[in-house]
Order: C-alpha cells, then sequence, then structure tokens
C-alpha cells in the first residue's frame, strides 16, 4: 500500500523547466558563450555538480561559480517579481493525497535557496513532511539516493512510497529505488524507451489518485479557472495512458 508521495519539483510542481532553459541560457551568455540546447537540455534533473562537469566539457573556459550564481540570481529575481507558475491540478492532487492521510515529500535536484523561495512565494511550504534537495546527497539522479534518503526519513520502505517524476534520469531514479514510479512529462515527452522505468504516464497531476488507488472509480477534475493542462507527449486514452508492467516474482 502507498502510504507516501515524493514528488520532483521542476516540471512537475512547478511550471519552470522552460524558465531553466531560459535563464541558464542567459547565464552562460553573459560569459560570452553561444548556448548548447540540446547539452543544457540532457541536464534535465540533474544535479549542479553533474551540470558542472558537463559545463565545464562543453566550455572548458567557463567560470562555472559565476555560472551559478548567476543562474541562481536570475532565477530569483525573475520568479519574486513575476511569481513562480504552478502546474495544472497541484493544490487540487496535493489536498487529495493529504486527505487520504498520505505523507508528501520534494526530491529535487534544484538549488536548495531556490526550493525554499518557490514553495514560499506559492503558500506549499507546510504541505511537505520532508524536502531532500541536491545538498543532501552525494549522487544525483539517476541514481536512486535522492529518493532513498527521502523514504528512510519518512521512515518507511521505498515500495511503500510512489514517485513523480518529468525527466528520464527521474524515473529511472525512481526505478532504481523500487518506488512506484510516475511520469508526467514536460520538456521532454515520453518515449518507449522510458516504458521500462514507469509503472504510469500520466498526461497532468488529475490523475496520480486514480493510479495510486486502482481499485477506485474517479472523475478527473475540471481544469484549474485560468489555466489548461498542456500538451505533455503523453500516449493518448486513460489518465495512466501507460498501464503498469507485469510484476515478475
Amino acid at each position: 500500500m502507498i502510504e507516501a508521495v515524493c514528488f520532483d519539483m521542476d516540471g512537475v510542481l512547478f511550471d519552470t523547466e522552460a524558465l531553466g532553459d531560459v535563464i541558464g541560457a542567459r547565464a552562460i551568455e553573459l560569459q560570452g558563450f553561444v548556448p548548447d540546447e540540446p547539452v543544457w537540455r540532457s541536464l534535465l534533473g540533474t544535479t549542479w555538480a553533474h551540470t558542472k562537469t558537463v559545463l565545464a566539457a562543453r566550455y572548458p573556459e567557463m567560470d562555472m561559480e559565476r555560472f551559478l550564481g548567476d543562474w541562481k540570481e536570475l532565477t530569483l529575481r525573475h520568479v519574486r517579481r513575476e511569481g513562480v507558475p504552478l502546474k495544472p491540478f497541484v493544490r487540487e492532487t496535493l489536498r487529495q493525497l493529504r486527505q487520504r492521510g498520505l505523507r508528501l515529500a520534494i526530491c529535487s535536484s534544484n538549488d536548495p535557496d531556490v526550493i525554499r523561495e518557490y514553495l514560499a512565494l506559492c503558500g506549499l511550504g507546510g504541505e511537505f513532511a520532508e524536502i531532500v534537495t541536491a545538498a543532501d546527497v552525494t549522487r544525483g539522479k539517476p541514481d536512486p539516493e535522492i529518493y532513498l534518503t527521502a523514504a528512510r526519513r519518512l521512515g518507511l520502505e521505498p515500495c511503500c512510497c510512489a514517485g513523480v517524476e518529468d525527466s528520464p534520469a527521474g524515473v529511472r531514479a525512481l526505478r532504481a529505488a523500487g518506488m512506484l514510479s510516475v511520469m508526467v512529462p514536460d520538456l521532454i515527452p515520453f518515449t518507449e524507451e522510458l516504458a521500462p522505468f514507469t509503472d504510469a504516464v500520466l498526461r497532468d497531476l488529475s490523475g496520480l489518485e486514480a493510479v495510486l488507488f486502482p481499485a477506485e472509480e474517479f472523475s478527473a477534475p475540471s481544469a484549474p479557472s485560468g489555466r489548461s493542462a498542456r500538451g505533455s507527449g503523453a500516449p493518448a486514452g486513460s489518465a495512466a495512458a501507460v498501464p503498469p508492467p507485469a510484476q515478475s516474482g
């Protein structure tokens, strides 16, 4: 039985992956370099340490500490001015899960200061029993350490937890951790290559409760006022568009 849900943050709770693309490119440009979109896109869901290694190989003359400082400053300046955009059905989904007594956690590779700022600006700081960041682990996604750390802090076995991710690195981390793996694609669409690492693929969070409690019948809520669910690359069909694979042994 699922007793807790661990959420990735960017691209799952907050519509900030595209923002990260823009700001990351700007931070690269500030040092006189031309952004390489495929390289930057490959870093989604990974830690700063991994990002630093990859960017240093691509831009050997770049000052990595300045890049991180510029990225963080530009990000916080933007969200303090414009706010943090929520993904569809975030508040409704968190409320549903709390009402069922599930414990909630964030497992994000983002900077701890940025995570705290996002949660404070959206009024979601009190929703999560645990927040695990890149600062709490030595190995980033797709390594399962961040999810195993969350399960340990929650006092649960990983098999009693579900995780929600938008990136290939994230779902691989969930599968390696032994959690129920749910993908809600954002910038990177679902492909069949990711099928072994996912138990369900959703267009948005409105279908999550049905995935966690499949024996019950649900009607999906209407789209939140002023927001519409963006196409995610999830296959057409029911909310849980990719059925759970058969379990062996």
